[in-house]
């Protein structure tokens, strides 16, 4: 429920007719008074609402006083005011029934003045006007509710935007830490003694299969370019070369090639020479593994890369490889 105050002074919807004394003290509502010592004066007030009340102040000398009170056009009704002790204030001088919510008007005229009080004296002082509206409901405590839910929401969002901040601040961290740790290359300890010998002899086998892995294909990629080479150029512009054996020792015994190492030699893939990995069946046509007092040193004539089979090759016996001759195109 609303209740609207209307000041006595609030022209914008009192307005007087006649002549009104202006007045009021401290004690009154806004320290305003309106008053008049002239039968038939009036004053009317515009309201909004079911209901309208009249309050003022009397003195001694406001006993018998008649006013009359009428809300839009309908008969008046005439109010006899009571004489109080000295200035009584927020004195109640008449409500109205209750009436249809809505617009209404109220029409407030001096009926009877007391004439032998004396200047200013003998009549009844408006000082303000109460309108009621059921259906705006205005509560202090619904005050204090919602200043005590908007300061729970502002904490509350300050709350949430700090976690959201905390949040990105350990995720970020996070992803740094789970990048730095992706940088370490991981470290596998064998069990035993035992396991760890197996997982060397493991490695040991993978490295050998891939060593002679990549020597046969180099060695099927460099025959297929040489044939191929051979072909389209012919036979002869190829003539087979041996290799030049040093003759500073008649004891050192010569180092034959079997062909396949032979013909690996004449094949240029690139800039180098790239010679297969020896068969089990060739191995056998290489010279005893005993070391010789001075090892055959080889020369060839085109340069290049050339592998060993470490395997069936002793690094000591092998013929000692001078650099090579580069032959004029």
């Amino acid at each position: 429920m609303s209740k609207t105050i209307i000041d006595d002074q609030d022209l914008s919807r009192v307005k007087y007719t006649g002549t009104w004394a202006r007045g009021g003290s401290s004690h009154e509502h806004d320290g305003t008074v309106a008053s008049s010592t002239n039968v038939g004066d009036s004053f009317s007030v515009t309201f909004s609402g079911s209901s309208i009340a009249v309050y003022g102040t009397i003195d001694s000398t406001s006993g018998g006083v008649l006013a009359n009170y009428s809300i839009d056009g309908a008969p008046s009704v005439q109010v006899s005011s009571q004489a109080g002790s000295g200035d009584t204030f927020n004195q109640q001088f008449w409500v109205s029934p209750t009436l249809a919510l809505g617009k209404h008007e109220l029409i407030v005229d001096m009926a009877k003045i007391n004439q032998d009080a004396g200047p200013g004296e003998g009549t009844i002082w408006f000082d303000y006007f109460v309108a009621t509206d059921p259906t705006i409901h205005t509560d202090s405590g619904n005050k204090r509710t919602n200043i005590g839910a908007i300061v729970g929401g502002v904490v509350g969002g300050i709350v949430m935007v700090t976690s959201f901040i905390l949040l990105l601040l350990f995720l970020r961290r996070r992803r740094r830490t789970m990048r730095d740790l992706a940088r370490v290359q991981p470290v596998f300890w064998p069990k035993s003694e035992e396991h760890g010998a197996h997982l060397l002899k493991q490695r040991r086998k993978q490295c050998r299969f891939t060593f002679n892995t990549h020597n046969a294909i180099s060695g099927f990629i460099s025959s297929r370019k040489s044939t191929g080479l051979r072909q389209s150029l012919g036979q002869d512009s190829f003539p087979s070369r041996s290799p030049i054996h040093s003759s500073s020792s008649s004891s050192s015994p010569s180092m034959t090639i079997p062909p396949l190492l032979r013909e690996g030699s004449d094949r240029p893939v690139g800039k180098h020479q790239i010679v297969s990995h020896l068969p089990e069946d060739d191995q056998a046509s290489l010279p005893s593994t005993t070391t010789p007092s001075n090892p055959a040193r080889v020369q060839h004539i085109d340069s290049g890369v050339r592998a060993i089979n470490v395997e069936s090759i002793d690094i000591p016996t092998a013929a000692l490889e001078l650099p090579p001759v580069y032959s004029p195109h």
